[in-house]
Order: C-alpha cells, then structure tokens, then sequence
C-alpha cells in the first residue's frame, strides 16, 4: 500500500512538472573569464550580482588580471542581472550571471558572450534598440543631403518627421515593452536605459 502511495504521489509531481510552463533555470556552478584587448589594460575588477529579491548587492570577489584575462568561479541559484567593475571605470559592465561557463570578450569594436542564453536575449534587445537607432541617424543623414543641396521641400520633410516621429515612438515602446516583461534582461535594460525614455513612458510603469 505504501509503494502505491509513494508511487502516485511522485506520479502526480511528475505530471505537475510537465504542466509548469515556466523555464527552470538551473542551479550551480558558475564560471566565468573575461578577456580585455591590451588598449583597456585594467590591473583589476571586482563581479556583483543583483539580488532584485532583496534589492541589493552580492559581491562576489576582486580578480587580478592575467594576460588581461579576470576569472570568477562561483555558486548561483538561477541566473541573475550581474556586473563588473573595472578599476577606475566608472561604467559598469552588465551582464547575465547563470550556471555553467561563460566568456566575455571585450574590445575596442565592441564585446560578445558565450555560453549564455539568457545573454543572446540581452544582446538581441541591444541589437534591436541599436537598429532603431541606426535608422534614425540614416534618415537624418538623408534630411540633412537634402538641405544642403537644397532639394529639400515642405511635402518631403513633413515625410521625414512623421518618419522620426514613428522610430522615436517605436523605440520608446519597445523598450517600455523589454523593461516590463519581468526577466533578468529587463532587470539590465530598465537599470541602463530607463533615463531614455520621455516623461510620458516612464509613467507607464
């Protein structure tokens, strides 16, 4: 009679499992390197990890570069909104902290991740805030060619603000949208990128 218990009980934990449609993110160790090219040259930097739970910060220990190289190993309960800070930068380096190894690589044209899923989604929210971006700055390029060689007319550059107005707009929502979904990666984009938005957005949370 036991052994039917223990039985039904785990089958029905089981079943319990399998309708969770939430991601489990695992739990364990962490390890991760980050490689600078040789014109930053930072002697150290220390890794924090946000605690949003407790609306704090974990340090998680100073590391000495080697060949430019830093290196953390560590425990982690799920993946969390981290960040490095280098010596005598004041701009911290976020990132996302999980369980497994992960590789930081950052240069003088830009840095990449690996090992990370959760960065891929960080990096894709940056990608399509920096494409929205990208598209202003061309339109404004073309206004500008425009007025310089005087083909500019009021019909056209009517066109050309109602077509800043609608990117200002949509990177506005997008990243009213990405802060508010409720992931580690909003927890990155809210802290970085909350000061961006107008007045009007940022009642909106």
């Amino acid at each position: 009679m036991k052994r039917l218990h223990l039985i039904t009980t785990l089958f029905i934990a089981l079943f319990m499992m399998a309708c969770n449609n939430n991601e489990v993110i695992p739990t364990g160790a962490y390890h991760l390197s980050c490689e600078l090219s040789k014109e930053f040259s930072k002697d150290s930097a220390t890794l924090y990890i946000v605690e949003t739970d407790y609306d704090c910060l974990a340090y998680e220990g100073l590391s000495i570069a080697h060949d430019n190289v830093f290196k953390w190993d560590g425990h982690i309960d799920g993946a969390h909104a981290a960040f490095i800070r280098f010596k005598n930068d004041s701009i911290p380096f976020y990132f996302i902290l999980e369980p497994g190894t992960i590789n930081i690589n950052i240069t003088t044209h830009g840095w990449t991740i690996d090992g990370s899923k959760q960065n891929h989604a960080y990096m894709h929210a940056l990608n399509k805030r920096q494409n929205i971006i990208d598209a202003k700055k061309e339109l404004w390029k073309k206004y500008m060619a425009q007025c310089n060689d005087s083909t500019l007319t009021q019909e056209l550059e009517t066109k050309y603000l109602e077509q800043d107005s609608l990117l200002t707009d949509s990177l506005q929502r997008y990243l009213t949208w990405r802060m508010k979904k409720g992931d580690q990666v909003s927890v990155i984009i809210k802290e970085r990128l909350y000061k961006t938005l107008t007045t009007e957005y940022q009642k909106k949370f």
